[in-house]
């Protein structure tokens, strides 16, 4: 009983000293303890769930949720950007280089059909300034004996014979679309049809090789000569900033892209993310050349944000095949450092006109 009553006083004396006032005195000296997070300790999806206000430490450094959180946004919103606008630094003889090398193109072909023209003028001289001859009694068989000039589009020709006639027509003969006609080379000559020459012009034929063919000189009697064997030169062209084939591309980074859709080939590996370690890898790239097409220059860059990237990218100038790999670091260097290493190059070819590769 006594020890119930003692009880009872205790109780009334504890209530009459929080009545008086005491409480809040005690409650002052308990001060909660700020809660601080360790980055290392905390798993993607817990980092996710904290309120933006929550202190992280990392690496040192004190963030709130909130900071870090903006920082990967940003991160990735540069990624996406860097990605979705791509375009490869231009060299700057890209535009000299394809100039130069049509107006070369160009002087050649000029320059072969001059030669050929000064064959066939004083022909055509002798023939403005003749009478009109008399014409031959019966029809006869033309024959070719010689053409001149490279037949290839653009060019100009002077086939050489006998028994041409007044008129008629030349055919190229031996070509996948089939018979093309040479028209006469009615720009430069009055007359390009001489009963021993006939001056004509090759067309302009896409979308083959160089191949075996053969012209024939129709005459307006309808005889024909034999065909004389020819090999058609198909014309070249560059295709600058080819696309080539992604073997693989490496997943080390925390976001990686490799892309060959923009021409040639471009990569982009970023460190985006809490707790970051060095991230390393290797892409894996290659071309194949097909018809006729090989390498005619080809170029490489790379930089980044404290990332770098090596390529064994040297294909030889007439190679149709070519594998090679561009081996990445990005330093980790969180939380959310945005630390990147990109890279690009060109492969520029040449072939036929037309011609697939």
């Amino acid at each position: 009983m006594w020890n119930l009553r003692c009880g009872r006083g205790l109780a009334i004396v504890l209530g009459a000293v929080l009545a008086a006032g005491f409480a809040p005195t005690v409650g002052a000296q308990a001060v909660r303890a700020e809660i601080v997070y360790d980055a290392n300790q905390l798993t993607p999806e817990q980092f996710q769930r904290l309120p933006d206000g929550a202190v992280i430490v990392a690496r040192g450094k004190r963030f709130t949720a909130a900071e870090l959180r903006a920082r990967a946004r940003r991160n990735t919103e540069a990624f996406r950007t860097g990605m979705a606008t791509v375009k490869l630094p231009e060299r700057p003889d890209t535009d000299a280089l394809r100039a130069r090398f049509l107006q070369d193109q160009k002087n050649k072909l000029n320059a072969a059909n001059a030669r050929v023209r000064a064959q066939f003028a004083p022909h055509h001289m002798n023939k403005v300034a003749a009478a009109t001859p008399t014409p031959p009694s019966g029809p006869a068989v033309p024959e070719i004996t010689e053409i001149v000039g490279t037949v290839r589009p653009g060019a100009a020709l002077y086939i050489k014979g006998k028994n041409f006639g007044y008129g008629g027509d030349v055919l190229l003969k031996g070509l996948p679309q089939g018979i093309v006609p040479l028209p006469l080379d009615t720009n430069n000559y009055l007359f390009p049809w001489l009963s021993d020459g006939v001056a004509v012009v090759v067309p302009e034929i896409t979308g083959i090789n160089d191949t075996a063919a053969s012209i024939q000189v129709n005459v307006t009697n309808g005889l024909g000569s034999m065909q004389k064997p020819v090999t058609f030169w198909a014309a070249d062209v560059i295709v600058f900033n080819v696309d080539v084939a992604l073997l693989s591309c490496s997943q080390d980074a925390t976001e990686n892209r490799c892309d060959n859709s923009h021409g040639s080939f471009f990569g982009l590996h970023t460190e985006n993310t809490l707790i970051e370690a060095d991230a390393l890898g290797c892409d894996k790239w290659a071309f194949t050349l097909h018809n006729g097409w090989t390498v005619y220059s080809s170029s490489y860059f790379q930089g980044g944000l404290y990332g770098e990237a090596g390529s064994t990218f040297h294909p030889a100038v007439g190679s149709m095949h070519y594998e090679w790999q561009v081996c990445w670091r990005v330093p980790g260097a969180g939380p959310y450092s945005g630390n990147f290493a990109r890279y690009g190059g060109h492969l520029d070819i040449i072939g036929h006109l037309g011609v697939p590769w």
